[in-house]
């Protein structure tokens, strides 16, 4: 791996196999303040920062406008444990929920900790903080926050509440144990059989290189999911249709994970590439099947948004499918992406980096063009925006991927500075 190579694809790695894996005061001035000012040039808008306004209506009308006929709006952020990109998401979730009729929030992390937030948004079960915990690096007190607002919401609103869903397929180990209690109550006298394969793969989830065998692996998987075909009467009949998908999902991730795992370190193309088709099925999948007419937020990393990320180049570039590009293929115009980005990053990420980590410096990177214009916090919309970002022309993101924003993003949410979050699963780091 290149000296070079972004921190994205060792800390994706760290995030999916980190266990568990500050308090930044909402500055209370912006609540009383209007945005900036009116549209600089087409297309881009002047933001007042990460908090409500007192007219969100005025500031947010471009996202409004943007996202008024999608089913699915992906929201993301350039690199993790970054609060004022955290914070700027969860200010265009309220508004989506609140204007845009939202109702399920699907998230870049295991669908574990995603049953843990939804308990929590349901019910009340825990507290906030605690469902925050377990988000790995959105482990923030800015979740938290929007955690509780969530709760809130779904109080005032029990007949139409938001749900929560975790989507990420780096969790094998956990999907695997999954499938061998499904197959214990749907078919106990073959479960011992079915599952004794299991054993040949990489059942250690804190490895950071594959411990298996993965040919053995594969075939285990792949009689487990025969046998599922083979016998689908008579497993609904002894559960349910319902679970023998989700059953099917995990499965299917648990596949891709050990694959994932075996060419982490000699093929990170195709590890990041078989991931991603994974974390794509596991978010159709999951939301035809339990909420198929919900409109959706997707929670995740710019780069698992990208519509077409193979055809992003640079020196930090993967070139490999995105979760984004399965989501449009089957969404077309109604998934609409907003990455969000920063100029000067801080971050408090363990293993990673601690307190100012990262400065954009190019000009031809989207962050110094959105720069240059003046505010400190922007809104571009692409659809609009040409004479910033002409169609086909290429630009940077964080200087190190090359790529034509309109074929990737449909807005670009962009801060100047954005701090480190302060974390709720690991101690704050002191930089």
């Amino acid at each position: 791996m290149p000296a070079k190579r972004n921190v994205f694809v060792l800390a994706t790695l760290l995030c999916g196999l980190m266990v568990g894996c500050g308090e930044h005061a909402a500055p209370n001035d912006l609540l009383e303040q209007p945005d900036l000012g009116p549209t600089l040039v087409p297309g881009i808008t002047a933001l007042s920062g990460t908090e409500p306004s007192a007219d969100e209506a005025t500031a947010l009308a471009p996202l409004d406008r943007l996202t008024a006929d999608a089913t699915i709006v992906g929201l993301g952020e350039s690199l993790h444990t970054v609060d004022g990109m955290q914070r700027m998401r969860m200010r265009f979730m309220r508004r989506l929920v609140e204007h845009g009729g939202f109702r399920l929030i699907a998230i870049e992390w295991q669908p574990r900790s995603g049953e843990t937030v939804e308990a929590y948004l349901q019910k009340g079960t825990g507290s906030a903080t605690a469902a925050a915990r377990t988000l790995s690096v959105w482990a923030s007190t800015s979740t938290a926050e929007f955690l509780e607002w969530a709760r809130a919401f779904n109080v005032a609103h029990p007949s139409d509440p938001i749900h929560f869903i975790g989507i990420d397929a780096q969790q094998g180990v956990t999907d695997m144990n999954a499938v061998r209690a499904f197959l214990l109550d749907a078919a106990p006298a073959d479960a011992s059989a079915l599952t004794a394969g299991l054993a040949s793969c990489d059942n250690d989830p804190t490895h950071t290189a594959f411990m298996g065998d993965l040919p053995k692996c594969l075939e285990a998987l792949d009689s487990i999911s025969a046998f599922f075909s083979a016998h689908e009467a008579s497993i609904v009949a002894a559960t349910s249709a319902a679970r023998l998908e989700l059953n099917r999902i995990a499965l299917m991730s648990a596949r891709a994970f050990e694959q994932e795992m075996a060419s982490i370190s000699t093929d990170i193309t195709a590890s990041y590439a078989v991931r991603d088709e994974a974390m794509g099925a596991r978010f159709l999948r999951t939301r035809a099947l339990l909420y198929p007419m919900a409109k959706t937020i997707f929670w995740a990393h710019n780069y698992h948004l990208r519509k077409a990320g193979a055809l992003v180049t640079g020196t930090n570039a993967i070139g490999a499918v995105t979760a984004g590009t399965r989501v449009a293929e089957g969404f077309g115009a109604g998934y609409k992406v907003v990455a969000i980005v920063a100029k000067n990053l801080g971050i408090d990420w363990p293993n990673v980096g601690c307190g100012a980590y990262l400065t954009v410096t190019l000009p031809t990177s989207v962050e110094n063009v959105l720069d240059a214009l003046g505010p400190a916090a922007s809104f571009a919309d692409l659809t609009q925006a040409t004479t910033v970002f002409p169609p086909g022309i290429a630009f940077d993101e964080q200087d190190a991927e090359h790529a034509t924003p309109r074929e990737q993003y449909d807005a670009i949410a962009y801060l100047r500075d954005a701090a480190k979050i302060t974390p709720l699963a690991w101690p704050d780091c002191s930089p």
